[in-house]
């Protein structure tokens, strides 16, 4: 859940603002982008401050310029992993979050994303994201999760993917040897593709996103 994590001290854009107007609210969020919200409240999509300097006039409604409004965003109960993804396919780092009904409830960035993953919540002790991929046919996650946990091991989340004839888990681990579960995964014939280890990602939260990040866009 990402509910602790979201922020709603910066004002979204309603789509009746002049272009003039939403420039300056921009350049006071410090970010590139803002969400657009309507006058219920419901989200409309992101808008970059680079489409707005496009607009033939900026005295006019961002409305004029609606098709370059990008329609990403989260819900409160989408998954971590599929937060960083979209962070991944996206050029900024700010996501609106909304509720079941669209309508706009705040924003997270990618930084409280890694921050979270960092928190005693998740870890409480080594902390390690592991890719591991398999035939389908070889697919059985309590298999993968009864050896993580006899190394003394925790899946604590994982998004699956599946391309072709194999299916890739993106295992985010708690766990007091990751090098112990690794090799015992890869002993039981599961192929490591990516491993992300440190005993304290707090000082490295930025660097590590991004390799994460470019892991996701190959």
């Amino acid at each position: 859940m990402i509910s602790d994590v979201i922020k709603n001290n910066i004002q979204p854009l309603f789509v009746s603002e002049t272009g003039i107007n939403a420039l300056s609210y921009i350049g006071e969020s410090g970010y590139d982008a803002l969400p657009v919200i309507n006058e219920k409240c419901q989200f409309i999509g992101i808008i970059q401050e680079k489409h707005i300097l496009a607009m033939n006039n900026i005295e006019v409604s961002i409305s004029s310029i609606q098709n370059y409004f990008q329609r990403v965003f989260a819900e409160t109960d989408t998954h971590l992993f599929e937060i960083i993804n979209i962070f991944s396919t996206n050029d900024f780092h700010l996501l609106p979050v909304v509720n079941k009904s669209h309508n706009y409830i705040g924003y997270i960035t990618s930084s409280d994303i890694f921050a979270k993953l960092d928190s005693p919540q998740h870890f409480n002790s080594i902390k390690c994201i592991v890719t591991v991929s398999m035939a389908i046919k070889d697919y059985s996650l309590n298999h993968i999760s009864r050896l993580i946990e006899e190394n003394n091991g925790k899946i604590v989340s994982l998004l699956s993917e599946i391309n072709k004839k194999k299916i890739h888990l993106h295992l985010l681990i708690d766990c007091l040897n990751p090098q112990r579960v690794i090799q015992t995964l890869e002993r039981h014939s599961y192929s490591v593709e990516e491993k992300l280890l440190n005993k304290s990602f707090s000082s490295h939260l930025d660097e590590r996103f991004e390799s994460f990040l470019k892991y996701l866009n190959t």
